[in-house]
């Protein structure tokens, strides 16, 4: 990468005092086997570090004020690299912040990809979400009469965030309630994962419900 000559002579003064990185100290080298410009400015710059430290010793020449003033022009390029370095840990900081609230406020229905299942414990219908949080659980429970026989069904779907996903571990499950023991959770015939429109589901014919079924992932169904 080419660097501009501004750049290369603010850094010159560091190179000159060995305090510069090796990165710094390539690139500004690589820069004045180029620029026959910057390599005079170095001259010149180390010329007058010679001269300040020569005057340093007789504290009566005239100079000593003007050479103290380019150690001065030193430190400002030394504090303004500094200041530039504080911006950009500000501005990532920032970046970092929004990004987080960005991907904690982005809510949408969790694809089942094995991630999902149901199971009876101590007569709750209890699901478990492998690999995130779940931040909305929707659910339905409706009945259906077929052969003379009522059928339970609850069809559920879940949301959650990206942030979730992305700070959870694949191994690890979070378990949310689908239906208590005491709403009569041994009556449910079937647990389906349904993504879909649920504002008409308790009003469906029979033969809308098989193809909602049909579109529906079967997760738990009872034993009888």
């Amino acid at each position: 990468m080419k660097y501009p000559c501004n750049v290369i002579r603010d850094l010159i003064p560091l190179y000159i005092d060995k305090i510069c990185t090796k990165e710094s100290e390539e690139v500004i080298k690589q820069h004045l086997e180029n620029c026959s410009d910057c390599k005079a400015y170095l001259q010149t710059i180390s010329n007058a570090d010679k001269e300040l430290q020569l005057y340093e010793s007789n504290e009566n020449n005239n100079d000593f004020q003007k050479i103290s003033s380019f150690r001065a022009i030193k430190k400002k390029i030394l504090y303004k690299q500094i200041i530039t370095a504080v911006i950009v840990v500000i501005l990532l900081l920032i970046s970092i912040f929004v990004t987080v609230n960005i991907l904690k406020n982005s809510s949408d229905i969790v694809t089942f990809e094995n991630n999902l299942s149901v199971s009876m414990v101590d007569g709750d219908l209890i699901g478990r979400l492998y690999g995130s949080e779940p931040e909305n659980v929707k659910i339905k429970r409706i009945s259906s009469i077929q052969n003379e026989k009522e059928i339970n069904y609850i069809f559920y779907s879940i949301k959650d965030t990206k942030w979730n996903r992305f700070i959870t571990s694949d191994s690890v499950f979070s378990e949310y309630l689908i239906c208590p023991k005491d709403k009569s959770a041994n009556q449910i015939n079937f647990v389906y994962y349904y993504t879909g429109d649920y504002s008409n589901l308790e009003n469906l014919s029979n033969n809308e419900l098989q193809r909602v079924l049909q579109s529906s992932i079967l997760l738990w169904k009872a034993d009888n």
